[in-house]
């Protein structure tokens, strides 16, 4: 018996062994087979968020400017002559084609001064073995500049450190966390003594406000990123609205809800063991 085997009720039993040839191991080998060589080429292509293909249009926004990139592949054994060509002159490729026996990453990117203004969908092609494959893109671009947070690719990203105003009411405000969150800061309602508001939100809660702009129409699910502490009692509430229309409140209760010692639930307990 050891402290492994005694803290916890035996939580971290094996966790240090000081006798490693006693790990256990595999009974044996698995039957494996082999697969005859095909002496062959083969042209396959994977466009950046797609396991394999290019069902996924490759997407380029204005506002970030950054690259995309296709997987060449060889899938046979002989080496592949092949091509690679984009349908309009403002995409440039790092690579249009060459000989290949594994594969090879091409970088695309988009001359955006000599880009059309408005929505365009061209594609790249890649041609070899007789085959010819089309990965489609989109691109598009609306002339303007823009403040704060912008879609791009399909997402608006927003980082909760950086708002355009702070309306604090109430008697409440929001103060920012250095050094908490996913990037720079997060931000908490202070004080934690201020009573909750429930009703007539857009007049008596402090809010936050976000300049964001979209560049599509459409439904966008909102997923918010919480910090919850280990004793989080009760529910925790936010609300989230776009421009003047009502706020929508979104509610939730952690899992380790419930009060230190030993009388709280299981899930607190093992969370705070040491």
């Amino acid at each position: 018996m050891g402290p492994c085997t005694e803290i916890a009720g035996g939580k971290w039993d094996g966790i240090v062994n000081p006798y490693p040839s006693e790990i256990p191991k595999a009974p044996g080998r698995p039957a494996v087979t082999r697969i005859p060589r095909q002496e062959t080429s083969g042209l396959g292509v994977a466009a950046e968020g797609n396991e394999t293909g290019a069902g996924r249009p490759l997407s380029f926004s204005p506002y970030t400017r950054d690259r995309r990139f296709v997987d060449v592949f060889n899938t046979g054994f002989l080496p592949l002559e092949w091509r690679a060509g984009p349908s309009a002159p403002w995409i440039r490729l790092s690579t249009s084609g060459g000989e290949l026996t594994d594969q090879v990453r091409v970088w695309a990117e988009i001359d955006w001064p000599r880009v059309p203004q408005g929505t365009h969908r061209p594609t790249l092609t890649f041609t070899g073995a007789g085959r010819s494959i089309e990965v489609p893109l989109l691109v598009a671009d609306d002339g303007k500049r823009a403040r704060g947070f912008v879609e791009a690719h399909g997402y608006v990203s927003i980082d909760a450190a950086h708002f355009d105003r702070e309306v604090p009411r109430g008697g409440a405000r929001r103060r920012l966390v250095r050094g908490l969150g996913r990037r720079t800061a997060a931000v908490e309602a202070v004080p934690t003594t201020a009573q909750p508001i429930t009703e007539d939100l857009t007049a008596r809660a402090p809010e936050l406000r976000y300049r964001v702009r979209f560049t599509t129409a459409g439904m966008f699910p909102v997923t918010v990123f919480r910090l919850p502490s280990l004793d989080e009692r009760g529910r925790r509430r936010l609300a989230v609205g776009l421009d003047d229309q009502p706020p929508t409140v979104l509610s939730g209760q952690a899992i380790a809800t419930g009060n230190r010692g030993t009388r709280g639930p299981a899930t607190w307990r093992r969370a705070s063991r040491s």
